[in-house]
């Protein structure tokens, strides 16, 4: 396991499963092997290769939940989340994230700010919106106090 010949071979394997068609077969060479990281890379495979959108966002689910989703799956699995109508998953895992001391960027801020859109939570949306201009994430809302008027 971990060996750079493996690497190539699955490298070889994600290459040639590359069309929508081929989604079905990464699930079924994902159930027939008791290796998880295998296992977890054809999985991730067959989301990104689902036609279906709603499948395609629980097979993130499933991966997130596992401990399985890598960071650089993240944008991807929020547009599928995004994409089947869930916008809790979009905002649990975004958030979770945030509370480990991680900065919001594009794409995610746009996906985070349209779950919270959708969950009527505004304030939170207006929040994420504005995430890209400066970082509200890093420390916790307090009132701005102004004095005067104009610049000074």
């Amino acid at each position: 396991p971990g060996s750079p010949a493996r690497a190539e071979c699955l490298a070889a394997v994600l290459v040639e499963l590359n069309r929508p068609l081929h989604a079905e077969a990464a699930g079924d060479l994902a159930e027939g092997t008791a290796d998880e990281d295998l296992a977890a890379a054809l999985r991730m495979r067959q989301a990104e290769l689902t036609p279906d959108p709603k499948q395609s966002a629980e097979i993130f689910w499933q991966l997130y939940r596992a401990g399985r989703l890598p960071k650089s799956h993240r944008n991807r699995a929020c547009e599928a989340w995004d994409n089947a109508g869930q916008p809790e998953r979009v905002v649990e895992v975004i958030e979770g994230w945030l509370r480990q001391g991680n900065r919001l960027y594009q794409p995610l801020a746009f996906y985070l700010e349209k779950a919270y859109r959708a969950l009527g939570r505004e304030i939170d949306a207006l929040r994420a919106e504005t995430a890209g201009e400066r970082s509200h994430w890093s420390q916790p809302t307090r009132p701005t106090t102004v004095r005067g008027s104009g610049w000074f």
